[in-house]
């Protein structure tokens, strides 16, 4: 019988920055695929047309007024804050690392109730630009806006698109020059 994989401690990074027994929280991103419905003569049923994907979140609870995440807040370099999110995962027998690394902007900080005695908790939301998902040490997912790079299971969904459009390197560029030559 198998048991599931169980994250049995966590560690959150920012800038470099850990925060160790103060994040009590990870929201860790939702990975969603845009679709639109597609049905055409001939075809009993519609299919779905992937049209990219929507906008990823993380968001984290960090139990202080910490001046280190409110001073990243807004940043106009919107691929500015780096986290990584390092956790234990447990199955019965193995222990094995699961890593996430992202970048984005710090787009709301909840800066909550302050009351006497009790801590004072923040939440940050942060949207991402880049992501990367990996599990005892092998990568699942790598989702990258900015390279327009999308890597499932190491291959590149998006390597054809960025091929077509000459984003894939300057070999492409060199080939269609030649032939318009």
């Amino acid at each position: 019988m198998a048991t599931p994989k169980v994250i049995k401690n966590f560690n959150l990074s920012v800038q470099g920055v850990g925060f160790i027994g103060l994040v009590t929280n990870v929201t860790l991103p939702s990975l969603t695929i845009v679709t639109d419905e597609h049905r055409a003569g001939g075809m009993d049923m519609p299919i779905m047309l992937d049209m990219g994907m929507e906008a990823m979140e993380l968001s984290f609870e960090i139990a202080e007024q910490n001046p280190d995440i409110i001073r990243n807040f807004g940043l106009n370099n919107q691929n500015g804050v780096q986290l990584i999110f390092r956790a234990a995962m447990q199955d019965d027998t193995v222990t094995t690392p699961y890593v996430i690394v992202a970048r984005g902007m710090i787009t709301n900080l909840e800066l909550g109730d302050v009351t006497v005695g009790e801590k004072n908790s923040i939440t940050v939301t942060v949207s991402l630009r880049y992501l990367k998902i990996v599990e005892n040490l092998i990568p699942l997912v790598e989702i990258d806006v900015d390279n327009m790079k999308r890597i499932i299971a190491g291959v590149d969904e998006l390597r054809a698109e960025r091929d077509a459009i000459g984003l894939s390197s300057l070999n492409v560029f060199n080939s269609i020059t030649s032939f318009l030559s």
